[in-house]
C-alpha cells in the first residue's frame, strides 16, 4: 500500500468516527435537552458532516488562506436550522 493509499485510509476513517460522535451527540441532544431534530440522527449526522467537509476542502482548495472558521457563526445558524428547525 502507497503512500497516498494510507493517507487516504487514514483521512476516510477519521471522518467515519467524526461523523459517529456527532451521530451520537444529535442522540444525547435530544434524550438531554429535547433537541429533536427534523430527520433521524444519521441524516442529520450526514448534513453536518457535510457542511464540515465542505469547510476543509474551501480551506485546502484556497491555498490554507481562507478559514474554516470564516463566518462560521452565520452558517452555522443555516445547518441549526436545516437539522434542528431552529437558529442557533
Amino acid at each position: 500500500m502507497g503512500e497516498n493509499e494510507a493517507l487516504r485510509k487514514r483521512a476516510s476513517q477519521f471522518f467515519e468516527r467524526l461523523e459517529t460522535q456527532v451521530r451520537q451527540a444529535l442522540k444525547e441532544g435530544e434524550i438531554r435537552q429535547g433537541l429533536r431534530p427534523r430527520t433521524s440522527s444519521a441524516r442529520g449526522a450526514d448534513f453536518v458532516l457535510v457542511f464540515m467537509e465542505g469547510r476543509v476542502q474551501r480551506y485546502v482548495r484556497s491555498s490554507f488562506s481562507r478559514l474554516p472558521s470564516n463566518d462560521f457563526e452565520e452558517a452555522w445558524g443555516l445547518v441549526s436550522e436545516a437539522v434542528w428547525g431552529v437558529q442557533s
